[in-house]
This record gives C-alpha cells, sequence and structure tokens, in this order.
C-alpha cells in the first residue's frame, strides 16, 4: 500500500530548503518529495531545453545582427570613400574623420535603437490576443525596464564593435589610395589603438552577455564557437581568391569573367562569404537542434495509449476479469501482469544503503519498487545484453535488470541482487539487461524475475485496457461495477492535457527558429547591397566594351552560383559539427542526422546568393555608362 500526502506551507517557507530539510531529516525512509518544481519531471526537462533554444536564439540573432551591422557600415564607408579623401586632401587629420563618422554611424543606431525598442516593447501588446489562447501559461505582459535596456546595450556594442575596424582602415589609407579604391582595393590593417579598441569592445560583450544570459556556459561556448566559424569563414574566402586567382585558361567568357570577379581588387568574396557562411551555418545549427528538439518533443507523445489503468486485480479475479473485458464492444487491446512490491537490500555483498549512487537512479535502491516476473520479454522492451531465460525455466533465481538503471549503478551481468518481499529474502543473479520505452505508457518494471520464483508468492494484477468511442465509459462502468476492489485509473485526460503542452512547445520551437532566418536573410541583402558601387562600375566597364546585358548577367549569374555553394558546403560543416554538439552535449538529445535540412542549406545559400546578387546587379546594370563617365 502507498500514501500520498499533499502538504500547504505558508507563503513564508522556502520550498525548496524545506524539501532538502526533509530528505536529510529522512534519509533512507525512500520516500519522495516533490514540488512544483519537479511534479512532472519529463515536462520540465523539455521546458529547460526549450530555455537553453531560446538562449540560442538570442546569442544566434545577436551574432547574426553584428554582422549585418559591419555588412551596413562597410557599404555607408564605400559611400563615402570620395568625401573621406577630400577631407584628407584638406588637411582633415585622421582622428578627426574617425571621430566624424563614428559619431554618425552612433547616431545611426541610436536611431536604430530606439525604432527596436519601441517594436520589442510594444509588439507582445499587439500580439496580446493572439497569443494568450496559445500559451500553456498565461502571459503577464508589461514593460520590463531589464530586457528593454540589456537589448538597447547590445546594440550599441555590436554597432561599435562592428565600426571600430573600418573605420579605422579608412583613417589611415592615403587620400590617392581612397581615390582609387575600386581597381586598388584596401587591404590594409588598421593601427593597434583601433585594434585594442576593438578588443576592449568585444570583451565588454562578452562580459555583458555572461553576466545578463540565463545560460552563462552557454553563452560563452557560443560565443567561442562563433568566433572560430567568423575565423574559418573568413580563411575560406581568402582561400577561394587564391585558388580563383591561380586558375587559368578558361574558354568560357561568363566563366572566367565570374572566376575573375571572385580575386579582382576589391572584390565582395570575403565579406559575402563571412556574411553569408555565417548566417547559413547558424541557420544549419539551429534547424538541426529545432528539428531534433522537435523530434523529441513530439516524441513524447505517444501514438496510442491505454484509457485505463487498472490495479489491484486479485489473482482468484485475473480470469473473469480478462474474459469480461475482451467481451467488451470496442475494447481494442488489454494487458495484464503480475505485480508485487519489493526492496533492493544488498548488491552482491554490499548493502544498498551504502551502495555509490552518485552517477544517478539512486531512486532504485531507495524503499520498495513495483516489480514483476515474465515468460515472454515484455512489449517494447529490448534485451541489449545477456539472454532471456527460456519458457520453461525452473531453476535458481535470475532477473532481468533495466540497462539503463544498471549503467547508472555500475552493476551488470553476473552481479547478484537481494531483494526483500513481503519480509522474505531473495537473492536472484542478473543474466539480461532491458532497454524500456517509458514513453510508451505501456508497463515497465526494473526488475523483472523469471517465472517460477514469484509465481506462488501473494502478489495482485495490474492491467491496461485501449478503447474506442463509447467503449470507454461502458468499459469503465462494466468493469467497476463487477470488480468494485478494483482501482481504475483515467489516463485520456492527463494525456490530452500533456499532449497540448508538448504541441504548444513545439510550435514556440518552430516560431522562435524562424526568428534566426529571418536575420540571416536580412544579413544577406545587406551583404549583396554592400558592394553595390564596385558592380555598377564593373557593369559600365562592361558594356563600353562590348558586353551585352544577357553576358553581363550570365557572368553575375555564375559568380553568385560559385560563391552559394561553395559558402553552402562550409556552412553545412560548420553547422552540422555546432549542432551535433549543442543536441548531444547540451541539451543532452540523441543527435539525428536530417539529410532535408542539410540539402536545404546548399540550396537556400546557391538560391539566396544569385537571387539577391541579380537583384543588386538589376539596379546595377539599369545605370546608363554616359552618366555614370560623365560623373567620374
Amino acid at each position: 500500500m502507498t500514501y500520498v500526502y499533499k502538504l500547504r506551507l505558508p507563503d513564508t517557507v522556502d520550498i525548496k530548503q524545506w524539501a532538502e530539510n526533509t530528505r536529510d531529516r529522512f534519509d533512507g525512509s525512500g520516500w519522495r518529495i516533490r514540488t512544483h518544481e519537479n511534479s512532472a519531471p519529463r515536462i520540465r526537462r523539455i521546458v529547460n531545453q526549450m530555455g537553453i533554444f531560446l538562449a540560442l536564439v538570442g546569442l544566434t540573432a545577436l551574432v547574426v545582427g553584428g554582422v549585418g551591422v559591419g555588412n551596413a557600415v562597410r557599404a555607408y564607408l564605400d559611400r563615402k570613400t570620395d568625401t573621406i579623401a577630400t577631407f584628407k586632401v584638406l588637411g582633415a587629420s585622421g582622428w578627426m574623420i574617425f571621430a566624424i563618422y563614428l559619431m554618425q554611424v552612433m547616431l545611426l543606431a541610436a536611431l536604430a535603437v530606439a525604432i527596436g525598442l519601441l517594436v520589442g516593447a510594444g509588439l507582445p501588446f499587439a500580439l496580446q490576443g493572439f497569443l494568450s489562447d496559445r500559451l500553456p501559461v498565461p502571459p503577464q505582459f508589461g514593460l520590463y525596464p531589464a530586457p528593454l535596456l540589456s537589448a538597447a546595450l547590445y546594440g550599441f556594442l555590436i554597432t561599435l564593435a562592428f565600426t571600430i575596424w573600418p573605420l579605422g582602415r579608412a583613417r589611415d589609407l592615403p587620400a590617392a589610395r581612397l581615390f582609387r579604391k575600386l581597381v586598388a582595393g584596401s587591404g590594409a590593417r588598421p593601427r593597434r589603438v583601433y585594434v585594442l579598441m576593438l578588443a576592449l569592445t568585444v570583451a565588454l560583450i562578452v562580459v555583458a552577455t555572461l553576466l545578463l544570459s540565463p545560460q552563462p556556459k552557454l553563452a560563452m561556448g557560443f560565443m567561442v564557437a562563433a568566433a572560430v566559424c567568423l575565423g574559418v569563414l573568413r580563411f575560406m574566402g581568402w582561400l577561394l581568391m587564391k585558388a580563383a586567382a591561380r586558375i587559368k585558361h578558361v574558354r568560357s567568357p561568363g566563366l572566367r569573367l565570374a572566376i575573375a570577379n571572385l580575386h579582382r581588387p576589391g572584390a565582395a568574396t570575403a565579406p559575402v562569404i563571412v556574411s553569408l557562411g555565417l548566417g547559413l551555418t547558424l541557420f544549419a545549427l539551429m534547424a538541426l537542434v529545432e528539428g531534433n528538439m522537435t523530434r523529441e518533443v513530439t516524441g513524447q507523445i505517444p501514438k496510442s495509449a491505454p484509457a485505463f489503468f487498472f490495479v489491484d486485480i486479485q489473482p482468484w479475479q485475473i480470469d473473469d476479469f480478462i474474459e469480461t473485458a475482451q467481451n467488451i464492444p470496442g475494447v481494442a487491446a488489454l494487458e495484464t501482469v503480475p505485480s508485487l512490491r519489493g526492496t533492493i537490500v544488498k548488491i552482491n555483498d554490499t548493502l544498498a544503503e551504502d551502495w555509490d549512487t552518485s552517477n544517478g537512479s539512486g531512486w532504485v535502491l531507495r524503499g520498495d519498487r513495483s516489480l514483476s516476473y515474465a515468460v515472454d520479454i515484455p512489449k517494447d522492451n529490448v534485451v541489449s545484453a545477456g539472454t532471456w531465460w527460456p519458457k520453461d525455466y525452473a531453476g535458481p533465481p535470475l532477473i532481468s535488470f533495466s540497462a539503463e538503471e544498471a549503467q547508472e549503478l555500475g552493476i551488470g551481468l553476473g552481479d547478484r541482487l537481494t531483494i526483500s518481499i513481503l519480509g522474505r529474502e531473495i537473492e536472484g543473479e542478473i543474466t539480461s539487461l532491458r532497454d524500456l520505452e517509458w514513453d510508451s505508457f505501456q508497463f515497465n518494471f526494473v526488475v523483472l524475475f523469471d517465472p517460477k520464483t514469484l509465481a506462488s508468492a501473494p502478489h495482485s494484477f495490474m492491467a491496461t485496457l485501449e478503447a474506442k468511442g463509447d467503449a470507454e465509459e461502458r468499459a469503465y462502468r462494466i468493469l467497476t461495477d463487477k470488480f468494485p476492489n478494483v482501482t481504475a485509473v483515467r489516463i485520456r485526460e492527463v494525456l490530452a492535457s500533456v499532449t497540448d503542452i508538448l504541441g504548444d512547445i513545439a510550435t514556440a520551437v518552430r516560431a522562435t527558429a524562424a526568428v534566426t532566418i529571418i536575420a540571416g536573410i536580412l544579413v544577406l541583402a545587406g551583404a549583396m547591397a554592400a558592394g553595390h558601387r564596385n558592380r555598377v562600375y564593373d557593369s559600365v566597364i562592361l558594356k563600353v566594351l562590348g558586353a551585352t546585358r544577357k553576358d553581363v548577367l550570365r557572368a553575375y549569374c555564375l559568380e553568385y552560383a560559385l560563391l552559394g555553394a561553395l559558402t553552402g558546403l562550409v556552412a553545412l560543416v560548420l553547422g552540422g559539427i555546432g549542432g551535433y554538439l549543442v543536441v548531444q552535449h547540451v541539451l543532452e538529445i540523441d543527435f539525428v542526422v536530417m539529410p532535408g535540412i542539410m540539402a536545404l542549406v546548399v540550396t537556400l545559400s546557391v538560391l539566396a546568393t544569385v537571387a539577391f546578387g541579380l537583384i543588386s546587379t538589376w539596379a546595377a546594370l539599369s545605370i546608363r555608362p554616359a552618366r555614370l563617365l560623365r560623373a567620374a
């Protein structure tokens, strides 16, 4: 018999501390204390995983947004090249130029931050009616200053970090070099003072992230991984330009021009690979994490589950119970198992209370547990080690143990368990280990005996019953009327509630993953737009030399397709590695490779690069050569 007590404590009591004190005071009692925080541990685990996922979404948006800021600043400075050169010719100092454009960029950043804060603060209120009915917990809508201030801080720091390098580089370039930028490139490194300023800003971002993030370790690991990705992508951009420069004697004029565009002075190859590659890497990572999380969440929802659990069926009732249940129209399945209670008192020659449970599964050794015996391997159980006993086995006691709990307890085949059942101690040898499906809503026992050892021991039976439609109520009424001592536990309503919660979580995972996709698209558009000035210059020169619009478009299509394909492959590798590490070691979910997502990453890379590149190129082709030449 099991007793359950529900306690209501005064509001002044720390529930967590009270539970810990009670466990310490009654150590070894076998009691299980559950608070509101661990009343549903599996759902709690999924909610915690959702929290980690949301933290990843925020960090991803932060990094991708930073790359977008860098592209925007680079494009802005490209448009101001002539102005900066003029300032230098007129005698303006480098520090004055740096200060002027830094103030301009930060003023624009202030405007962008203000708009972002207004939209971010107002959007929850605009969606209040939509979200209230779709969240499992009623949301508390309001203005929360702390998140808004942290968002503003991140906005200014990210803008500053991605502004210092291009401004510092432009500050030290000679005026003549700036005027020749379209054909000479700008590969100079900024002075050490700017590198130091950049390092200090990055350090502030790291500190802010660690202090403000709800997952500091995850944030630190993510930022280190993002830095590694940026370095790898930058190296791949340099490597691609070097490789393209070595390719000679290409017959096709369009392909030759496309390859030349990859390594010409001022080529946007490296920035596009970094921007597109980082966006796609994070997209691949988030898509793999989202796919594995959705699989994990929806996997908790059984495709079919029994309508009732019946307990305390006595041995003299079991045959009649089975016959009665099977004769009820609409009953789809009935499963019965013997049920006993026992306490593991000894493992080999060591008392259970002295056994090391630091690796987990200590609950198996605390108090009495449900156990059973079986002739055949139970449904949804798989023997992973050892052998199952013969159906006609009649020897010394044998035990089949749960593989997961055995691993955590450090026991295995050949170990002996002494179990106290109704005051009698029975020693049995573990001869097999089983993988259990706890989510199947079927009977699962950590300890199973062979069919002979406990057959004559006093015990009862349990049953699960599946029914269709109106048969549920009919089965409940008939069985409880005929067997009043049997307890029927309804699980349909509970399962429906849990299914709704898990479904809402899966939907939230997909919705939040969309944020990173949108951010990546915006960054890609900015990266392609950043090279607009160079493409205008190139298209005009090609037109003057006799190239048609079709010829130029074909060359650009090939260039963008090459960029997209190579970047997509690199992003696929980096995103796959990152996805595996997050899923397997952070979320602690079994990682499953998803070929569809991998193919989507490469396809999206090519299509997005070509599409946004052609949008920018089309505008460049629309400019008449005479107009640009007169302006020059």
